[in-house]
């Protein structure tokens, strides 16, 4: 699971450099975790504003914080 985790963060990465460089049909909310890979942190790209944290699971589901929101453009 940790290796599917760390993909996860490489996908991520390069979602939001592209939602930043291209925009969005949709809104998008970019999610911050800051315990994911022993406090190193990590971000990710919802449809939500509802935190559902992909690095922790079950065990720490909302565990995170929105940082950024991009608007339809």
């Amino acid at each position: 699971m940790e290796e599917q985790r760390a993909l996860f963060e490489l996908v991520s990465d390069s979602m939001l450099a592209a939602v930043e460089r291209f925009g969005t049909a949709e809104k998008v909310y970019v999610q911050y975790c800051p315990m994911a890979f022993d406090d190193k942190g990590a971000s990710w790209l919802s449809m939500e504003s509802k935190i559902q944290n992909p690095y922790f699971g079950s065990k720490m589901m909302t565990c995170g914080e929105v940082t950024r929101e991009f608007l339809v453009r």
